[in-house]
Formats: C-alpha cells, structure tokens, sequence
C-alpha cells in the first residue's frame, strides 16, 4: 500500500498555473463525486491560493499516479504533459513529511501562517464528506492537523506577521507614505477579506469600507468592526473614491476589469488577493494604478521566513516525532491485516 501526492504550489510554479489547476469548494466536491474509486482507494484535495495538490493511496504507486495523473487532466482539461511538466510527485514518508510541513506553516507563502492549518482542515472535511478518504488518509491527515496544532502551541512561528492580508496591509503601508488617509475599500467577506478588515481596523485606519456580492454578509461584517458599508451594485460607479482597493472573491472570472477606472482621477493601489486572480492583469496598465498581486508578496515572505528560522529546529523535532507515531501505526495495522488474511 502507497501514499502519493501529486501537487504544484507557489514554491515552484507561477500564480497562471496554480489559476489553472485551483479547484474552489463546489469543484473540488464534483471532483470527488466523480472519481474512479479502483486502482486509487483513498483521495484528498487540498486546493488553496498558494497551493493545489491531490493525494492518493493505492495498491500500485505507479498505476495509481496515472490513475489520478488522468483524472485531473480530464476533468480540468489540461494535457497530462503539461501537468506532468508543473506537478511535483512525492510518495510514502515523503508525503508524510510535507503534509506535516504544510499544516505546520513552514511551506507557506507567509512562513507560519495560521491560514493554512484552517485550510487543511477544511480540505479533509469536504475529502471526508465526499467518501473520498479511508483509513489512511484519514489518519494521516488528521496527525497533520495535530502536527499544525503543536508547532503553533510550542513554537514562536506563528507570532507576528501571520497571513497573506497581514502582508497584503504592510506592503500597502510602506508603498504608499499617506496610506493612513486613504479611503479603502475591501471587496469581499470570506475569511481573508474578514482578516484584511480586522488587519486594517487594528493598525487605526480611519477610513475603511466594505462590500460584497451579497450586501447582506457586507452590512454584518460593517457592523462588527464599524466599518462603512457599500452596497456592490454601486462599487464600480465608486471606484474612484478609494485610493486603495484591496479584493479577495472567490470566483473563477475576473471582477474588476480596466474599464472599471475609467474615472479614476487620483493614484490608486489594486491589491488582488485571489485565486483565480480576481483582478484583471491589464489594469496594471493604467497610469495612475499599482497592481499588486500574490506574486509580490514573495519578497515580504522571504524576510519573514528568515526571521523566524530559529523556530524550525523545534518544529523539525515535531515532525519527526509524529511521522514515527504514524509510522508505527502503519505498520501495526499492515500486521494485523496480514494476520487475518
């Protein structure tokens, strides 16, 4: 019996292929639905902004990489060439290791992040739910999250600059000198639009604006943190009233297009958090417009990760310690299955 992992994050890949492979919730749940349980008995995905990847248990390593290899190139219609040319391919400890890393934060954009322990939980309810995972994939899945849990109650990793909002707000604020007498505006209330507003009000922005699809989520969200509320069916007409416009939609189609800052007089930062982007690439093309997107934020990442390296020799103990506990169970119950066989 194999683990696998097939997978591409931002650590190797550019922001256009990760757009290209991104499964949001109801894609990946059809995903799953339709996945041939053979050669493959066990599957998860974990589809984030920074990262994508399919895991895998089965009989045959090889056969089951194919097997999983096709149904992704299938159902994304994307040739099984050019995944194979994107996506790395782990298997057994190795995958162990890097799910345990991943839940830990230490492969995150933002070296530590809380983000992503929320997220990898997330991807195993929705595996779950789906009948995807089984005995394997469950375990293991559910001691990454217990990884990501101890790394954060033992180590320091997670203090300080935390999440992709937080960094999105510190390259705002050492980009533009008067950021603090900009009005924003925040497009979006999933929990990174949330954490971007909840990142604005505690640094003391005076100006802070929100809005969503749904006005209904934008009104709650304004009232938990006094912020102002704009209705979405007037967000285009009013674009240039914000001086920074910072958007995290899920959503597969560009929301903001260059045709939407016709009016623009004054400078105007774009911030796009999304994946897919959620702004199209063009508007960077505007004079009086500074687009920035995940891909800028690597810089600001790297920093961070330096200045937290001290922690990772305590988090490599964690990891060790955990894969030996799961490497023991594996194989008490590969005896026990061969003893009733």
């Amino acid at each position: 019996m194999s683990i696998g992992l097939v997978g591409a994050s931002f650590e190797k890949v550019s922001l256009q292929f990760l757009e290209r492979i991104y499964l949001n919730r109801n894609q990946t749940q059809t995903f799953l639905k339709i996945f041939p349980k053979d050669v493959v008995t066990e599957v998860a995905v974990v589809s984030t902004c920074n990262r994508v990847e399919f895991y895998f248990v089965s009989d045959d390593f090889y056969k089951g990489y194919s097997c999983v290899l096709a149904a992704i190139s299938d159902f994304l219609s994307i040739s099984s060439v050019d995944l194979t040319h994107h996506m790395e391919v782990k298997r057994d400890q190795d995958v162990v290791e890097h799910l345990f890393r991943v839940a830990s934060g230490v492969k995150s954009m933002v070296f530590g992040e809380c983000e992503i322990l929320g997220q990898v939980k997330q991807a195993y309810e929705i595996s779950y739910q789906y009948q995807g995972t089984g005995p394997q994939l469950n375990k293991m899945i559910q001691t990454a999250i217990s990884v990501g849990k101890r790394v954060r109650d033992e180590t320091k990793i997670g203090q300080g600059m935390s999440s992709i909002s937080s960094v999105a707000i510190d390259m705002l604020q050492s980009q533009c000198a008067d950021f603090s007498t900009k009005p924003v505006l925040v497009i979006g209330t999933g929990i990174m639009g949330q954490r971007t507003i909840k990142r604005l009000v505690d640094s003391g922005h005076p100006n802070i604006t929100v809005t969503n699809r749904t006005d209904k989520k934008a009104q709650m969200l304004a009232q938990k943190f006094a912020v102002k509320f704009l209705p979405y069916s007037t967000v285009f007409a009013s674009l240039s009233s914000f001086g920074a416009v910072i958007v995290a939609i899920n959503d597969t189609k560009n929301v903001l297009l260059s045709s939407h800052f016709k009016r623009l007089v004054d400078p105007c930062f774009v911030i796009d958090m999304g994946v897919p982007r959620n702004v199209d690439p063009m508007v960077a093309n505007h004079k009086d417009i500074t687009l920035l997107t995940l891909d800028d934020f690597r810089e600001v990442t790297h920093q961070t990760k330096a200045a937290r390296q001290n922690e990772i020799v305590t988090v490599d103990a964690i990891i060790k310690e955990e894969m030996a506990d799961l490497e023991r169970w594996q194989t008490y119950r590969e005896t026990c299955h061969s003893m009733s066989v």
